[in-house]
């Protein structure tokens, strides 16, 4: 991903052979800075955080420019209580948990005398 002076964010195809150009994003009319860039694999989304808090997120098509799909303010987003955010978002990270794994062998030896 390369973010370009005008907020433009270019993808490109890290193939050493060939690269080619994947699709460019626009942020939305009136964006003035992005200040982080993300993109997550399980959602197939790019999100670029503006300086005003604002999220954007981008579905990538096969296009030559990929499509806004959300824009979120941060006072629109939600915790985990239900109460709006009063701080300014500055990052995104994309997490993944590995659900614990037991290996169990229970034995369970009668006798009989």
């Amino acid at each position: 991903m390369t973010l370009f002076s005008d907020n433009s964010v270019q993808l490109q195809a890290s193939n050493r052979d060939d690269p080619y150009q994947i699709s460019t994003i626009y942020p939305p009319p009136g964006a003035k800075e992005v200040m982080f860039l993300g993109y997550c694999m399980n959602l197939q989304r790019i999100f670029l955080v503006l300086v005003t808090g604002s999220v954007c997120v981008y579905r990538i098509d096969k296009g030559e420019t990929s499509i806004l799909e959300k824009l979120l303010y941060s006072n629109q987003i939600k915790d985990s209580m239900s109460r709006y955010l009063t701080q300014t978002i500055t990052a995104v990270s994309f997490c993944q948990t590995i659900p614990p794994k037991f290996d169990m062998e229970i034995f369970n030896n009668e006798t009989s005398v």
